[in-house]
């Protein structure tokens, strides 16, 4: 009868958990999973096995994961909230990551959260946070995961990569997934990693080289249409997907932004790679 009973309290708190987070009430979700619920925070609420803590970085805040982790810290026979993966291998700071949330990843490597171990933890792709920010475009998170990473002896940008059959190395995915601002970065932050290849021989280069679509001359506009008016007049929105989008305008307006953004960066990026295959040419 106490099993049973303990099964109905673990349904209620998973659903009721749920719930709160499809309606974005944190304030629901941190009391469901308080008092006599507190041995549930750390348990698996989703098909997804994501526990509350995975949940609440997605509330693009950081105090629902703070009340939920102040939980989780009096329970220590809960096992550790920053090693806890969910059915994709992600851990809270893999998620934080994907949600870019930045303060809940600042919050999440404090010092006494032992960075270093959330740092070199991999998913079931065998992806670690940075790699996972790079390949999802988190410009700013790329930004200060690296800075983290440097403080951390033995860990080098140019060793991070996925362990997928399909492996590729960190720069390749940025590009791949058309995250040229992020792609800049990286390179800025390790200029070596230009010269890595991927398990088919392919350099950055290579793989930027085809993908046409990502510059203007790959992407025609008509000579006399309002969309290449705009093209032309408007400045090009900034960001791989960091920007604030606080202030919207037109849909149009935006898309237009964002593709010619995409268009300077592409371009831009493909300047400092021939500039780097000139300089190991000669």
């Amino acid at each position: 009868m106490k099993r049973e009973g303990q099964m109905g309290t673990y349904i209620t708190v998973a659903k009721d958990v749920y719930l709160a987070a499809l309606e974005e009430d944190w304030d629901r979700m941190i009391r469901a999973c308080s008092g006599s619920s507190d041995m549930y925070v750390m348990s698996p609420v989703t098909v997804s096995e994501d526990t509350p803590l995975h949940l609440a970085v997605y509330s693009k805040k950081v105090w629902p994961l703070q009340d939920l982790l102040h939980i989780a810290h009096q329970n220590p026979m809960l096992g550790n909230p920053y090693t806890k993966k969910n059915a994709y291998g992600n851990t809270v700071l893999h998620e934080a990551v994907f949600a870019g949330n930045m303060e809940a990843v600042e919050h999440l490597l404090q010092p006494k959260n032992d960075p270093s171990m959330q740092l070199q933890t991999k998913n079931a792709l065998g992806e670690t946070p940075f790699y996972r920010a790079a390949a999802c475009g988190k410009k700013k998170i790329v930004d200060y995961l690296a800075q983290k990473m440097g403080q951390i002896p033995g860990l080098k940008l140019s060793e991070d990569h996925s362990e997928r059959e399909d492996s590729k190395p960190i720069l390749h995915a940025a590009i791949q997934g058309q995250h040229f601002d992020t792609a800049l970065t990286l390179l800025e932050l390790d200029p070596s990693l230009y010269e890595m290849k991927d398990n088919q021989g392919m350099t950055c280069l290579h793989v930027l080289a085809g993908m046409p679509s990502a510059f203007k001359s790959g992407h025609a506009l008509r000579p006399i249409t309002i969309t290449n008016l705009f093209y032309r007049c408007l400045s090009a929105a900034k960001g791989d997907g960091d920007q604030s989008r606080s202030k919207k305008g037109w849909p149009v307006v935006e898309r237009i932004q964002k593709d010619k953004h995409k268009h300077e960066s592409a371009l831009k990026l493909a300047q400092e790679l021939i500039k780097k295959n000139q300089r190991n040419v000669e």
